[in-house]
């Protein structure tokens, strides 16, 4: 990887101010951080921001950066965390491509938005999916 007196002279410079001292960091962990990133989004240009977000924040906090520490952990656990965040957001939308080759529909790829939750036909489908499930699954009292 790097050296580790090359490394802590980059973070020195950053600490200064010199933007120069990210190119170091950026050929040491820029891999790792996009195989962490892809890993998580499964989407290259996602994965691609993510990282380079994550570089311009070690920039704007490098000051909080313990040079006592490895720097891999706290870097990639902000890359970690960023990928996790997309996830969670991009996972709000309801997908019923299933439903629909089951009943023999076209599919498209895209996807519907919780809003949709609030149709009539959603809703049915909510209430058949419920229908089949055991009752101690739907939250009804088992007898």
């Amino acid at each position: 990887m790097t050296d580790e007196s090359q490394f802590r002279a980059a973070v020195e410079k950053l600490r200064r101010g010199d933007i120069t001292g990210l190119t170091v960091l950026v050929e040491a962990y820029q891999i790792r951080a996009l195989r962490a990133a892809f890993l998580i989004t499964q989407d290259k240009p996602v994965a691609e921001d993510i990282v380079q977000s994550a570089f311009v924040r070690v920039y704007e906090r490098i000051v909080q950066y313990d040079i006592t520490r490895p720097f891999a952990p706290w870097f990639l656990r902000g890359v970690v965390n960023d990928a996790l965040s997309w996830a969670r957001k991009t996972s709000r939308h309801v997908s019923l491509d299933a439903e629909r080759i089951i009943s023999g529909e076209q599919v498209s790829h895209r996807r519907i938005d919780v809003q949709a939750a609030r149709l009539p036909a959603f809703s049915q489908l909510k209430w058949r999916r419920t229908s089949i499930m055991m009752p101690s699954r739907r939250g009804l009292p088992s007898i």
